[in-house]
């Protein structure tokens, strides 16, 4: 049996009720709003849109949540066999700081850069509100490329950012806030676009 975090099985049962749970209200308003639409009842379908949009906004911030639990067990089932494969040693190695926790950092520079901006600008500005959370692995130089870790994370961060749905997915180089991602850097969760 691979360790995990304990009884996780019910919270993803959890958030795969509420889903359907969801899509059947979705589907319930749309069928209010479709009978008003029958009776020319405009101002109520225009009441059930709000409130179908409402419904759908809530739906994508508990999908994101639930795509935020499943890392979090991920990450603990890594980390758990890790440990099972290391043999105890009297001195941990340092770990560097895991890429996510780049993500929220980077969208917030973006956001407080005018929403774009290239790489080189975007570390340079996250260098002042990372630096007193950076370990000793984050700052160490990486030979192969030269530059310390961190900034290597920042980086790599991008891709994961686009999966999101938080950056746009550009060919110039540049790294764009999506209006998701905007939402993310102003601090009020992870709605669907």
């Amino acid at each position: 049996m691979r360790p995990s975090v304990p009884k996780h099985g019910r919270v993803d049962a959890a958030f795969r009720t509420l889903a359907r749970s969801l899509r059947v209200v979705q589907k319930g308003i749309n069928s209010a709003a479709a009978k008003a639409m029958k009776r020319s009842e405009y101002q109520t379908v225009e009441r059930w849109m709000e409130v179908g949009r409402s419904v759908e906004d809530f739906a994508g911030r508990a999908s994101a949540f639930a795509e935020e639990w499943k890392r979090l067990v991920k990450a603990a089932r890594l980390a758990t066999a890790k440990m099972d494969r290391e043999p105890p040693q009297s001195h941990a190695r340092l770990a560097a700081t895991p890429l996510w926790k780049f993500s929220e950092p980077v969208l917030r520079a973006l956001a407080a850069r005018g929403q774009r901006a290239t790489t080189e600008e975007l570390i340079a500005g996250l260098e002042p509100s990372l630096a007193p959370a950076l370990n000793d692995k984050d700052l160490e130089v990486v030979p192969k490329h030269k530059v310390a870790r961190w900034q290597l994370s920042v980086r790599r961060v991008r891709r994961l950012c686009e999966k999101e749905g938080r950056i746009a997915k550009r060919r110039d180089g540049l790294w764009e806030l999506t209006p998701r991602g905007r939402t993310v850097a102003l601090g009020k969760g992870d709605a669907k676009e």
